[in-house]
């Protein structure tokens, strides 16, 4: 490793990737240090250029865990956009919309809302710093940083290189963060994970991930053409009934439409392209109609974990645990995963307390997180779904 010029940042607690996982976890974790007079510092870093910079647009929200995090707030209180209203399930011909007559319970997205993932990060990023949370966009973890067995934090990227791997005039190395306790939140393939996941094979004994991977589009709508709270997902065209997956479409605030693919990625032809299923789906009758004299506003596209319960790989070592994608927490039935990413993050946090009060960040303490889950709802919904991919 080159230390050359590098400065080392002491931490007591990190948090890898601003997404609604370490934003929950780092709010829960703050307030349980205040509640049990420990002084300890927690900080975030995110790689891109600001918090809800890399969380693309609209989703439907369970909001069991922020009321769980929030119990003094209503769902009124938080950024949504509208409560699910109208739902509609429909099968798709290459030109017409038939109705399902009957949407399955757990499939149904009552009680749940429209979200902004954007909006809903950049919320929590205001609580965290309220708390005194330090959060620092634009620095992307490039490894971690180990003592022997034990991950000690995490070195962030070198500047000011240029495409070749030399050192530009503007030059930059990157910081070593010390931690106590690192939680890697990263998102779906992040590469300090998979790293982290190789070198202890995390895997062992657990099914292999299956992965899908959402491609989506907002659209400006020129008036208001659904109501609001309208959520839909489609079957059939474009993806047919040889790959798994299907379309949705969201209403938002200010007639903005919110319409992606999922298309998993277990498909047999290589000639699949799902960003090109979703331009099909575009061309189907209703789409049209929908989005006649609309405005494209943005674009995007991540990748989902969607293996389930039997996925999720062991969840510590020492000195670091995985939450949220990261660890595999999407119900892949619902098709939702906010609500896990954040208890994930809570539940982390209630083993980091305890860490705390013991000065213990060893496996020993550390796989007491795994048994918060197990104990937690958030198995009890994993495990109904676990075959169901």
């Amino acid at each position: 490793m080159d230390n050359s010029n590098r400065e080392i940042l002491e931490i007591d607690v990190l948090f890898v990737g601003a997404g609604p996982a370490s934003l929950a976890g780092a709010i829960h974790l703050s307030n349980l240090f205040k509640k049990s007079n420990i002084e300890a510092s927690i900080a975030i870093i995110e790689k891109g250029s600001e918090v809800g910079a890399h969380s693309l647009s609209g989703a439907v929200v369970d909001p069991r865990t922020l009321n769980e995090l929030f119990p003094n707030m209503k769902n009124e209180d938080f950024p949504f956009e509208f409560p699910v209203n109208k739902e509609y399930m429909y099968y798709l011909s290459k030109n017409r919309k038939i109705s399902i007559p009957y949407i399955p319970p757990q499939m149904s997205h009552h009680g749940c809302y429209i979200t902004s993932i954007g909006k809903l990060t950049r919320w929590l990023e205001k609580k965290c710093e309220e708390r005194g949370v330090d959060i620092f966009p634009g620095f992307s973890g490039s490894e971690l940083i180990y003592n022997d067995d034990t991950v000690i934090g995490v070195r962030t990227g070198d500047r000011g290189i240029d495409k070749n791997g030399n050192k530009k005039s503007n030059f930059e190395p990157g910081v070593d963060i010390h931690a106590k306790l690192t939680l890697l939140g990263e998102g779906s393939r992040g590469s300090l994970t998979k790293g982290l996941i190789s070198k202890f094979d995390l895997m062992k004994g657990k099914n292999p991930q299956n992965w899908a991977i959402g491609v989506k589009e907002l659209w400006q709508l020129p008036e208001k053409r659904l109501p609001d709270g309208y959520v839909a997902h489609t079957l059939g065209f474009p993806l047919g009934h040889n790959l798994f997956g299907g379309g949705w479409i969201y209403t938002m605030k200010n007639n903005i439409l919110d319409l992606g693919v999922m298309v998993g990625l277990d498909y047999k032809d290589s000639t699949i392209d799902p960003h090109h299923e979703l331009q099909l789906l575009k061309t189907h009758p209703w789409m049209k109609k929908l989005l006649d004299g609309a405005e494209i506003l943005a674009y995007g596209s991540k990748s989902l974990p969607e293996g389930g319960l039997f996925s999720i790989p062991r969840l510590f070592v020492n000195g670091a645990v995985l939450i949220g994608d990261s660890a595999g927490f999407l119900n892949g039935q619902r098709l939702k995963g906010i609500h896990l990413a954040m208890k994930s993050g809570m539940l982390a946090s209630d083993m980091a307390i305890e860490a705390f009060k013991k000065s213990d960040f060893s496996s020993n303490t550390l796989s007491e997180y795994e048994e918060n889950f197990k104990n937690s709802w958030a198995y009890k919904e994993l495990y109904k779904s676990r075959n169901f991919h």
